[in-house]
């Protein structure tokens, strides 16, 4: 996009555009063009009509098109303030990874990976019976996978199972923004990683460490909790699907099972996120 739209408006406007100019222009571009569902054509088009454009020159021409661009990205709170175009600076539009994999249709995992601990656990025998073409390779510890592999950005969308024993982190307070009140949430720490690969989520800047985390070691949450629920004189909401699907690989790893028993006599409201069709 940025070869063809540096061309566009230059040719259209009559300046040349430097490299912060154009990545100002293209980041508003292309969010009207994902927004509106409209085409580059149509949007230089648009600002051809803008007499406030055709008034100026050079440099200034440039912080027309963006406030016009800024107008129409966002309508409403341009109504409401003037902005200043050349206080906003918007980030840049990164490039998507070479090595992108999709999710299949079907979730198979490329390996799996278990802690020597775990190795006789009922979910690493799910994941063997489900796929028993796929490699299951033991380690002491998980994190011995980055101490041999190079890290690469790419490699955290490659399906690879990480079946753990969690020791330490079992559940905890949602962090919240800072500064902000609390909304009172906790997060039982079922597993880090999405077999989904939405581009609006969190998890693609958040999490690193490739692959999907699974813990096996389901018992000593139970056991840890129950010593924290004597601690608390009110319920608390509480849920599984902050860094992860909660139920799209429940058909493997049967947490559910176990989960929706434990927390139906307990004085908590407990959470269950899926964007899966796994729910009966």
């Amino acid at each position: 996009m940025l070869k063809k739209l540096k061309k566009t408006i230059e040719t259209n406007f009559s300046f040349r555009l430097n490299k912060n100019q154009l990545k100002d222009i293209e980041r508003l571009c292309f969010e009207i063009i994902k927004r509106e569902n409209t085409t580059l054509k149509e949007i230089v088009e648009y600002l051809k009509k803008d007499p406030q454009i055709k008034k100026q020159a050079g440099r200034n021409k440039f912080f027309a098109i963006k406030s016009s661009l800024i107008k129409r990205r966002f309508p409403l709170a341009s109504k409401k303030e003037k902005i200043d175009t050349k206080k906003v600076f918007l980030p840049h539009l990164k490039s998507p990874l070479k090595d992108n994999w999709r999710v299949r249709k079907e979730f198979k995992p490329l390996k799996i990976f278990v802690e020597k601990e775990v190795k006789g656990s009922l979910i690493l025998d799910n994941f063997k019976k489900n796929f028993p073409d796929v490699e299951v390779e033991e380690l002491n510890y998980y994190t011995e996978y980055l101490k041999r592999e190079k890290f690469k950005i790419s490699l955290l969308k490659k399906p690879l199972i990480f079946i753990i024993k969690e020791r330490w982190d079992f559940f905890k307070v949602c962090p919240c923004t800072k500064y902000h009140l609390r909304c009172g949430y906790w997060i039982l720490n079922l597993g880090m990683g999405c077999p989904f690969d939405c581009s609006y989520c969190f998890l693609q800047q958040y999490t690193n460490f490739p692959g999907i985390i699974l813990p096996a070691n389901l018992e000593d949450f139970f056991t840890q909790f129950d010593r924290f629920l004597k601690k608390i004189k009110r319920p608390i909401r509480l849920g599984t699907g902050e860094f992860c699907d909660s139920l799209a690989l429940d058909y493997i790893t049967e947490y559910s099972l176990k989960l929706i028993p434990y927390f139906k006599e307990k004085k908590v409201f407990f959470e269950l996120k899926t964007k899966s069709n796994c729910i009966d």
